[in-house]
């Protein structure tokens, strides 16, 4: 089927704020003493492309979603039998692949009781302060060197400024591991027989920019970056690719990342 090309945009967003500290009483540039206590808050850091790549053996998901915004449940499809969420699952886990361990990869099934329901937080726009407050209040699982857990929440309303499907946030608002944000207005907006598949590609997506995709922390092994649009795919077929493309899901193959991205992601060594 010829894809549809969405009006709206995915957006992502990783606010990073680099800080060093000083000591008077070194005589050490004090340049170079905000390089090494830098590299030594990095270094403790789990929440990073190099721990994900390395260290890291399980991958898992907390779904929140405020009242009214529910993610989709179900089936994507019956023939072949496809769960909504195996679409999450099975890109995470192709992610990893191929890297001579085992990761495993956890996500909602979309049954009640896999995902919390939070009170309506009455916003029509968000601010990237009031998601990372969301998150800030509503996140109960932490990542470590051997654990990555990502905050995914679903919110009516929509980015301030903005028609952006969903959003990535992490960094300055210090949020641990990166939380992202899907607007089920902008999700509800698309024709019925494409939201299932559009809202999971719109969550591979942005867990694809978590973990460092495109050139955001996962360095390119091939010229594919559209820095036009920032940290996104060239490949129109690519989930990475800065827009939705309705008719490119294909339940028989529901791997949505491009070729190009797996390469990046397979040369990773770090």
């Amino acid at each position: 089927m010829k894809g549809i090309k969405s009006r709206f945009a995915i957006f992502s967003a990783c606010l990073l704020l680099l800080a060093g500290c000083q000591n008077q009483g070194s005589t050490l540039p004090i340049a170079l003493l905000d390089f090494i206590a830098l590299d030594y808050v990095i270094s403790l850091d789990p929440d990073r492309s190099a721990v994900y790549f390395s260290s890291v053996r399980s991958v898992g998901m907390e779904v929140a979603y405020e009242f009214g915004a529910a993610p989709e449940d179900g089936f994507i499809s019956t023939s072949p039998s496809l769960p909504v969420w195996e679409v999450t699952r099975r890109n995470v886990q192709n992610i990893f692949d191929d890297r001579g361990y085992t990761v495993s990869v956890s996500v909602p099934s979309g049954n009640p009781g896999d995902m919390e329901e939070i009170p309506s937080q009455g916003k029509s726009l968000w601010s990237a302060a009031d998601l990372a407050a969301l998150a800030s209040t509503y996140r109960k699982k932490k990542s470590d060197f051997q654990n990555a857990n990502f905050f995914v929440a679903f919110v009516k309303g929509r980015m301030a400024n903005s028609n952006v499907v969903a959003i990535t946030i992490s960094g300055v608002f210090n949020l641990g591991a990166p939380a992202v944000f899907v607007f089920k207005d902008a999700i509800n907006a698309f024709p019925l027989q494409y939201r299932k598949s559009a809202e999971q590609s719109t969550v591979v997506h942005e867990l694809g920019h978590a973990f460092g995709l495109v050139n955001n922390g996962i360095p390119l092994a091939s010229g594919h970056q559209d820095s036009s649009h920032g940290a996104h795919c060239t490949n129109i077929k690519c989930t990475m690719y800065y827009s939705i493309q309705l008719g490119n899901f294909n339940p028989q193959n529901p791997l949505v990342f491009g070729d190009e991205c797996i390469r990046d992601v397979r040369n990773f060594r770090p």
